[in-house]
């Protein structure tokens, strides 16, 4: 978590000046201006009250912005690693795929917040307030699959790298090559999902939340309210949920692999499979801890029977090479 250290106050001029160059960073795609670097500073005195706020990118590693109010902005790709985020309002904002490696978000106000593509492990989100945020989404991927001209249904999916939370889209038994549009598209980004690894999230509200595919092996969610959450093959690997509330939800293929259920409310939970959420290799279900941290992909290839023989042949034998 974040550490005790003084941290120099910046004042509203000198936000400002970085944020210019912020903006003159991103429109020249850093040709011009300077990424904004706002790390182990004071941020609680700056006023964010503007009509769209850009950080794209914008490092805040440990940085204080306790108590802030920064409404629909945008942090895609932006990195809050170990800051303190206490009591902050981020409502309808966009973290997607930024970096809150433990952060402290304690009694956040993080309503409808854009976390598709996250990393939120060891975050500290006890009382947060996440109800109707999003924690998967695809990110301009049937811009991609239009241009490959791809029909999305015929499209299939594989989780590797040793990472359950990646998945590869495949067409006639051959990986998607988004780099044939752009070389900056890997198949990695094609499909954004969440990352909550021993995330705390004791009492917090994920009321309505979409965390289909989310991944909170060995988080803290007692007492968190998951009530009417699309929890389609979220795995929940160890995790504690006592006392918690999942009432409503959808529980189709939720992995509750040694979870801590007591007290759990679960009354009228249903499963149904979402039509654009029904990958056709899912290989992580039976995962057990040693090969979730040591050869989870050995275990993949023993698992996908199947299309074992040309995934075999696609990867050149080697897990390493992808």
């Amino acid at each position: 978590m974040t550490q005790n250290k003084l941290r120099r106050h910046i004042e509203q001029n000198e936000f400002e000046d970085i944020y210019d160059k912020h903006k003159l960073w991103l429109k020249t795609n850093g040709e011009d201006g300077q990424q904004a670097d706002f790390s182990n500073l004071e941020l609680t005195r700056i006023r964010f009250d503007r009509e769209y706020l850009n950080l794209h990118k914008a490092i805040f590693f440990r940085a204080n912005l306790k108590d802030c109010v920064i409404r629909y902005a945008n942090f895609e790709e932006a990195n809050f690693e170990e800051a303190d985020l206490t009591s902050i309002d981020l409502i309808s904002s966009n973290l997607a795929c930024s970096n809150l490696r433990n952060a402290i978000l304690i009694n956040a106000d993080l309503r409808k917040v854009n976390f598709a593509g996250t990393n939120l492990e060891g975050a500290d989100l006890e009382g947060a307030d996440l109800s109707n945020s999003f924690m998967c989404k695809m990110t301009k991927y049937r811009t991609y699959l239009d241009a490959l001209g791809i029909e999305e249904e015929n499209v299939k999916y594989m989780y590797m790298l040793m990472d359950p939370e990646i998945r590869v889209p495949c067409y006639n038994d051959e990986i998607i090559d988004f780099e044939k549009i752009t070389p900056k598209i890997y198949p990695r980004r094609a499909y954004t999902f969440t990352t909550l690894r021993f995330a705390n999230l004791r009492g917090a509200n994920l009321t309505s939340v979409d965390l289909s595919f989310a991944y909170l092996y060995n988080a803290n969610l007692e007492n968190a309210n998951l009530s009417d959450c699309n929890l389609y093959r979220t795995n929940f690997h160890r995790a504690i949920l006592r006392n918690a509330i999942l009432q409503n939800s959808n529980t189709c293929e939720t992995i509750f692999r040694f979870a801590d259920l007591e007290g759990a409310n679960m009354d009228e939970v249903f499963e149904e499979v979402t039509s654009n959420q029904n990958p056709t290799y899912v290989m992580w279900e039976d995962e057990d801890e040693e090969s979730l941290e040591n050869s989870h992909m050995e275990k993949v290839y023993e698992q996908s029977i199947a299309f074992e023989p040309k995934f075999r042949e696609m990867m050149g034998g080697s897990v390493n090479e992808f």
